[in-house]
């Protein structure tokens, strides 16, 4: 629920968020780190449909960084599947939203290149 208390003039045209600690909070929570990663995705989807709603025109998202490919190779594979997902929906949900990735894309598997390029794209 968004506060109508809010004054629409005085918020930010853009902000930033660095998507971190989605492990820690799933084992806060006793659950397994991929976990935490899925409830990332629900997060990310409030954020946008909120930022939206309050004319917020651009949000940036940090969401993998290169400190994180020297995780498990299991769990560098299961976030590319997550991200790949997020984006597919991105691109169905959000058909007046812009999505523009920053940073490179040079070490990400194809099918994850491929996604960004088309949704990048399209919108």
């Amino acid at each position: 629920m968004i506060n109508t208390d809010i004054d629409i003039n005085k918020l930010p045209k853009h902000i930033a968020l660095i998507m971190d600690g989605n492990r820690t909070w799933a084992r806060n929570k006793g659950l397994e780190p991929k976990e935490g990663h899925k409830q990332l995705v629900v997060v990310l989807d409030k954020i946008i449909k909120h930022a939206y709603k309050l004319g917020i025109e651009q949000v940036t998202f940090y969401a993998f960084s290169t400190e994180n490919w020297k995780r498990s190779k299991e769990e560098v594979d299961f976030l590319m599947e997550l991200y790949n997902n997020y984006i597919k929906e991105f691109n169905q949900k959000y058909t007046d939203v812009e999505f523009r990735l920053v940073g490179n894309i040079n070490r990400l598997p194809e099918f994850l290149k491929q996604t960004i390029i088309e949704t990048t794209d399209k919108t």
